[in-house]
């Protein structure tokens, strides 16, 4: 994952893949996170489906490493979040994050936060993540939720498909992705909603085809 990329967009307000609502596969497939426990948004950004899960009874734990990403988060809901800092046992470096009422977002890299940092988490919740890296990096991602997870914890996760060239977010075939979850998380498709009509920046680069896969998945 190209880290100054991404600090780039954010420096530079070029954040169009932010969603100002929540997502709309979110509310309709909830209840496949199962009963409310702390739930891992990876990659999370600014988004407000952390405070969707929030409202629901969930402990959200999101990863962000672009700082501003993640003040952005606690200043655009108007609340003033307690700083934190951990240290893994494991050899991993600080672990710095903020945190207001029942969510906190951990300023760091996914690959690089220890188990005994943030989990085991009873939940993922990805929306935005997995279409975010190159394919090269797919199947340490996947690693890293296995090691971040516990045994029976749930996945939600929402990809892209498209026809356009390169990324991000980058076009991830279903059948990708669910072999690359069917061994950790036993992932199955839950549904292949068409989206194209609703999204303009991605007609304007010539997709011609997008959809958003929506997967559901159990830790093994």
């Amino acid at each position: 994952m190209d880290k100054s990329f991404w600090i780039e967009r954010w420096a530079n307000r070029q954040i169009g893949f932010h969603l100002p609502d929540v997502n709309p596969r979110l509310a309709p497939n909830v209840a496949h996170l199962g009963a409310p426990g702390r739930v891992l948004v990876p990659l999370c950004g600014k988004t407000v489906d952390m405070q969707f899960l929030a409202a629901r009874g969930f402990e959200v734990e999101g990863v962000e490493f672009v700082p501003e990403a993640a003040q952005a988060f606690f200043d655009e809901a108007g609340v003033v979040p307690e700083r934190l800092s951990r240290v893994g046992s494991g050899g991993q470096g600080r672990l710095e994050g903020l945190r207001h009422g029942n969510i906190t977002i951990w300023v760091g890299d996914i690959f690089a936060i220890g188990p005994d940092q943030i989990a085991p988490v009873d939940a993922v919740y990805d929306r935005a993540a997995l279409v975010a890296l190159e394919p090269a990096t797919r199947a340490a991602y996947v690693e890293r939720l296995t090691a971040l997870t516990a045994p029976g914890a749930s996945l939600l996760l929402v990809t892209f498909e498209h026809d356009g060239a390169g990324g991000p977010p980058f076009s991830v075939a279903a059948e990708e992705a669910e072999a690359l979850l069917a061994p950790s998380f036993g992932a199955r498709l839950l549904e292949r909603i068409d989206v194209l009509a609703d999204n303009p920046r991605f007609r304007d680069r010539g997709v011609t085809r997008l959809c958003e896969p929506v997967f559901t998945g159990r830790r093994v």
